[in-house]
């Protein structure tokens, strides 16, 4: 008989992120969905993330989060280059051919 893995051991790949991360980041759309009409994800995680270095979380993650809140508004969206590079995994135009690995 194989050995199972408990259930809680099969989603723990899962991150969960703090309450005040949350509201933070959804308080950060808002408010770049109200000043310009369209929230740039990648300024609004960093943003985010710097304000909470305590929970180590990554950008990505973050940005994984700022595209889930801002598609709950409805909200236009703008992606730097960096970010597109990375989910369709080529280089960025903008990145100088000595950084692009």
């Amino acid at each position: 008989m194989r050995d199972e893995p408990a259930p809680e051991r099969l989603f723990s790949m899962f991150r969960t992120f703090s309450s005040r991360l949350r509201e933070d980041l959804n308080s950060q759309v808002l408010a770049a969905l109200q000043g310009k009409g369209v929230v740039h994800v990648t300024a609004v995680a960093e943003d985010v993330r710097l304000r909470n270095l305590d929970e180590n979380v990554a950008r990505e993650d973050i940005e994984y989060l700022v595209v889930q809140t801002a598609e709950l508004y409805g909200a236009a969206m703008e992606f730097d280059c960096l970010t597109i590079a990375e989910i369709i995994e080529v280089p960025c135009p903008a990145t100088p051919a000595s950084e692009q690995g």
